[in-house]
């Protein structure tokens, strides 16, 4: 029963999680449809769901570590880090952004001084403006030029709150391995400009 309702609580979060990002309506590109309630529903099943899961580990931790390996520490991830390799770890809490960076020599955490709505804002702005692209080949090349300058300046400005604060840090990488949270799951990171280059080709 606690398994099902764990299934359930995940479901209902993803859901809830969409509500950040997208209008009141298809294609409205208007400010997220959250409100503080969502966010404190968020909050409340998150804590349900962590709470349920502790109980399930505790009582059939022989099945769970078929779903979950046991934790690894952070010196533990560094030493199975490729050379000039990283990991970058996004993680909301109470509306804030916190963004990890974990290299095979150090770790450093980035509490974002705003909170994360301006980026999902600029999601659902995005999510807008790429729909534009499923109105057929002929809307397309009439408005091409548009359409890719208003994608790379969406793209550039989550760029801009996401990857900037971090760039000095990611300078001498060759490899970053990304890991979102939450309604940053929608988002394309390899897609987000750094200096005028898409950061897969940075």
């Amino acid at each position: 029963q606690n398994a099902e309702r764990l299934q359930f609580l995940r479901e209902e979060l993803s859901w809830l999680y969409t509500r950040l990002i997208r209008g009141g309506n298809p294609g409205d590109p208007s400010t997220p449809a959250a409100t503080p309630e969502t966010w404190i529903k968020i909050q409340e099943r998150e804590k349900e769901a962590s709470i349920l899961w502790r109980g399930l580990q505790a009582r059939h931790a022989e099945e769970l570590s078929l779903l979950r390996e046991a934790p690894l520490s952070a010196s533990d991830v560094q030493a199975r880090l490729q050379e000039n390799s990283c990991i970058v770890e996004y993680f909301i809490a109470r509306g804030q952004l916190i963004i990890f960076v974990l290299t095979k020599q150090s770790v450093f955490s980035y509490p974002l001084s705003e909170s994360i709505d301006e980026v999902l804002r600029l999601m659902e702005e995005r999510n807008f403006q790429f729909s534009k692209f499923e109105y057929g080949s002929n809307y397309y090349e009439r408005h091409k030029n548009a359409l890719l300058q208003t994608a790379n300046i969406l793209l550039d400005r989550l760029s801009e709150k996401l990857i900037l604060p971090i760039w000095e840090k990611l300078s001498e990488i060759d490899l970053i391995n990304i890991i979102p949270h939450g309604p940053l799951h929608n988002l394309p990171f390899h897609a987000l400009r750094q200096n005028g280059k898409f950061l897969m080709e940075t």
